[in-house]
């Protein structure tokens, strides 16, 4: 089993990785974490009952102190006065589906569990695979994005926010390219991610500290499917290193994001379903 001292050292590791793909690709971290968690975990002597539930749960503890290092760094460099009538529209619908998704999560077994992230991140890089390259280098005015009826468009949030809970994720792998699909530039898109994304992952560490509560075999230091030591250390390097991430995406061009994204979405999806 690894020692106490050794957690010190891969959980802040673990954070500076997570955080730096956080602020560069808007996905919360959530989707490196879990991963990273699930191969530590085993070597601490945690459950394999709940080892992949712990994972999420404290997954979706630091992508909350992420998504606020993240959100006051792309709201520094967009036109907020465009982007907020918008998120104001969305950002309920997400929540509301964050507590479905736990509610399902808590009545998964873990292996069932990490097969459904795998096959969902399958989905998200041929997605992104098939998706046409825009074939104009200039963003579209914001009077020219196309967000579909409200009936369409909160029904979808609802649905990446339960899927995201999921996968321990603040919800930017789905809703980047949903937006990218409305015609909304790609920066845009990641900072309405990440403004959406917060709430749900704030419901969602909640939602996963109570339905763990009374789970057998929980580690010390945990409150419900949250555990500390891990959170703890990862949050202390990965919101330092966030900011970074957004202002290396706001240099990269957008093909390079995207291959960036995809390639993280498939070795990710290998190592859940594998």
């Amino acid at each position: 089993m690894l020692t106490f001292h050794f957690m010190y050292l891969i959980y802040p590791l673990v954070g500076i990785f997570a955080g730096f793909l956080a602020g560069l690709l808007g996905l919360g971290g959530g989707i490196i974490i879990v991963p990273c968690l699930l191969l530590v975990f085993p070597y601490l002597g945690i459950s394999s009952a709940i080892h992949v539930h712990l994972a999420i749960g404290t997954s979706m503890a630091v992508v909350v102190m992420n998504l606020i290092i993240s959100v006051l760094s792309h709201f520094k460099h967009h036109e907020n006065r465009v982007l907020f009538p918008i998120i104001k529209r969305i950002f309920l619908a997400p929540m509301i589906g964050a507590i479905l998704g736990v509610l399902l999560a808590s009545h998964l077994p873990g292996a069932k569990l990490a097969l459904v992230f795998g096959l969902i991140v399958f989905a998200l890089a041929a997605r992104l695979w098939f998706m046409p390259r825009a074939t104009s280098t200039l963003p579209l005015p914001h009077t020219q994005w196309h967000l579909p009826s409200k009936i369409i468009l909160h029904s979808s949030m609802g649905i990446f926010g339960a899927l995201s809970i999921l996968m321990g994720s603040g919800g930017g792998i789905f809703m980047i390219p949903f937006f990218q699909h409305c015609k909304i530039p790609l920066r845009y898109a990641t900072a309405m991610s990440v403004a959406c994304g917060l709430p749900l992952a704030l419901m969602g560490t909640i939602s996963y500290a109570i339905a763990g509560i009374n789970a057998p075999n929980l580690p010390t230091w945990t409150t419900g499917y949250i555990y500390w030591p891990a959170f703890i250390g990862i949050a202390i390097t990965s919101v330092f290193v966030a900011p970074l991430g957004v202002k290396v995406a706001r240099k990269l061009p957008e093909h390079i994001t995207r291959y960036i994204f995809m390639a993280v979405l498939v070795i990710i999806g290998l190592k859940m379903v594998v």
